[in-house]
């Protein structure tokens, strides 16, 4: 059997019904203080839960009182993060988008919303999974005000997590040029993560956002960062 390279929308649908039983305990614990920083730097308004998966932010996106917009390319990611919508009041502020789900489509004139976001969350490597981070950062700010928060979990890049995670070649390839792909196996399919530098990072979002702050998890693999709209 021939494996091939899939989008991470085509992959993450066909291991959405598997998603939820590989969360662990140090999940929960990134889960938890994901919340806490998002709350410090965002306190009401609209929020965007991009790349919300089967919507295990929601019920503490919901409790906080923010009025959510949840975006998740994979439609059956989205249709198990509908079930947790069920579990909700009937006047829970929320929102499902169901059409321009692909941020690559999206144009000023062809969002899939045009209210003005306070803060958006890409949790759990969201970003890992995205390529273009120039056109990403473009279109993400057409929902952005002045000083909206984007607040991201990504595969941390400190060099100790590489190397212990993917090898010395992996790091060397981060270390030259701020970006490494790691490819993982799935049936006939192979879906790429790509690990970015804060450096990177920095560097293809500075025309929409300025950096705020990057630091690890503690116990985890994964990085904060945060950055705020021009």
């Amino acid at each position: 059997m021939i494996s091939r390279i899939v989008s991470a929308t085509e992959y993450y649908d066909h291991v959405a019904s598997s998603y939820n039983d590989h969360q662990t305990a140090n999940d929960r614990m990134v889960r938890e203080e994901v919340s806490s920083i998002f709350r410090q730097y965002v306190s009401y308004g609209n929020v965007l839960d991009f790349g919300g998966g089967t919507g295990l932010d929601l019920p503490w996106l919901v409790r906080e009182g923010y009025y959510v917009y949840f975006l998740e390319p994979s439609v059956h990611m989205r249709t198990i993060a509908k079930q947790i919508r069920l579990s909700f009041a009937d006047n829970m502020p929320m929102v499902f988008v169901e059409e321009m789900t692909d941020i690559f489509q999206w144009t000023p004139s062809t969002l899939p919303f045009y209210e003005k976001m306070s803060g958006i969350l890409l949790n759990f490597a969201v970003l890992n999974s995205i390529n273009q981070l120039i056109i990403f950062f473009r279109n993400i700010s057409m929902v952005c005000k002045r000083d909206t928060f984007l607040v991201m979990t990504l595969v941390s890049s400190q060099p100790k997590n590489i190397l212990k995670n993917y090898g010395a070649s992996q790091w060397i390839r981060q270390l030259i040029k701020g970006k490494s792909v790691i490819e993982t196996h799935y049936n006939d399919m192979i879906h790429q993560t790509f690990l970015y530098s804060v450096h990177i990072i920095k560097k293809f979002a500075g025309r929409h956002f300025k950096f705020v702050s990057c630091r690890h998890i503690p116990n985890s693999d994964f990085m904060i960062l945060i950055l705020v709209a021009k």
